[in-house]
């Protein structure tokens, strides 16, 4: 099975296909269009979820977590990690990009969100800041070595921002 980009030739080869028949290097192509295939629909996800977050502002709509568990089959955690992956994808437009395309998926998404929960905004923002630094790691890294760098960078972030603080106030 031939590796696809396009959504649309992947879902048709995915649709054609019968794993039960495969190769391990068959396998392995199968298994990567399956991949691009859930990150696009990550992808498509996250827009849905900002345009409900929209429609809420708005009074015309409930929480977007609220409708990614009653309508998408989510449960709240997981809607809660949509809800945090389409904030990461707003604040970074190139890492939706690359998850719609197949170039990273949700898992890497999730990694800048779980290290930027707990982190004020100026230091979020300097994270963020390395934005085309963080897609191009994401890109060669697996998720868990992609999550392990990011909770480096943002512990080296908000080391660097304490230490300019505790500087500053001895001043």
């Amino acid at each position: 099975m031939a590796r696809t980009t396009d959504t649309d030739a992947a879902y048709a080869a995915l649709r054609a296909a019968d794993p039960d028949v495969m190769d391990r290097d068959e396998l392995v192509e199968y298994i990567r269009d399956v991949a691009s295939l859930k990150s696009w629909c990550d992808s498509l996800n996250v827009r849905a979820t900002r345009r409900q977050r929209k429609l809420a502002s708005e009074g015309r709509a409930e929480a977007p977590k609220d409708v990614l568990a009653s309508e998408g089959g989510q449960s709240g955690k997981d809607a809660r990690t949509t809800d945090d992956r389409e904030r990461v994808c707003t604040a970074l437009p190139n890492f939706e990009d690359a998850l719609a395309l197949g170039s990273v998926s949700s898992g890497h998404v999730d990694a800048i969100a779980g290290a930027i929960r707990n982190l004020d905004e100026a230091v979020t923002a300097e994270f963020i800041a390395q934005g085309h630094e963080l897609l191009a790691d994401a890109t060669r890294m697996g998720v868990d070595l992609f999550e392990r760098s990011c909770r480096d960078l943002a512990r080296q972030l908000n080391a660097t921002h304490a230490s300019a603080s505790d500087a500053a106030e001895l001043e």
